[in-house]
């Protein structure tokens, strides 16, 4: 493995152990086995990709290898099925697109059976992707923007400081 990607994890691991700490001490209801959000597009800065895609190849178990990949044909599926043949896609299609994923409740490809197979990789959008109030609320609203918490824009404001790329 080369030396910058060993620094690249080390340093994804840092503020992703960061957030979590700061993230730990806002009230939520969010617990292990909700899913609601996991059924929205997402966005991940190429710094998060190469992690992740390193914990697939490298951590995670044969069996949910398999699940991730039938989950990732069958996005793509939706995927093509949702967006235009044949042109590049702009931002306001994205947008659509990700409004009609959200609608449709189709889940992250890395969702198996409920659950985050990449939790420990899991990106920034999701760490911070929380509900204050009542589980309700993520029923509710299939689109579902949370709002964003003083102490949750500290933790955003800390990250971007380090020149990295967050959506929300």
């Amino acid at each position: 493995m080369a030396p910058n990607f060993n620094k690249l994890r080390r340093e994804v691991s840092r503020l992703h152990r960061a957030i979590d700490a700061r993230m730990m001490m806002i009230p939520k209801v969010c617990q292990r086995g909700c899913s609601v959000c996991c059924h929205q597009h997402i966005r991940i800065p190429g710094q998060e990709e190469l992690v992740i895609e390193e914990f697939v190849l490298n951590e995670m178990s044969a069996d949910t290898k398999s699940h991730v990949a039938a989950n990732l044909e069958a996005w793509f599926d939706y995927f093509e099925s949702n967006t235009p043949d044949g042109t590049i896609i702009d931002e306001s299609t994205l947008q659509a697109f990700e409004r009609q994923q959200a609608e449709d409740r189709f889940p992250c490809p890395f969702l198996v059976d409920g659950i985050c197979s990449i939790y420990p990789t899991r990106p920034t959008v999701c760490r911070v992707h929380i509900e204050q109030g009542t589980s309700a609320h993520c029923e509710s609203d299939p689109q579902k923007i949370t709002e964003p918490c003083s102490e949750r824009l500290d933790v955003l404001r800390s990250r971007n400081s380090e020149g990295w790329m967050v959506h929300l």
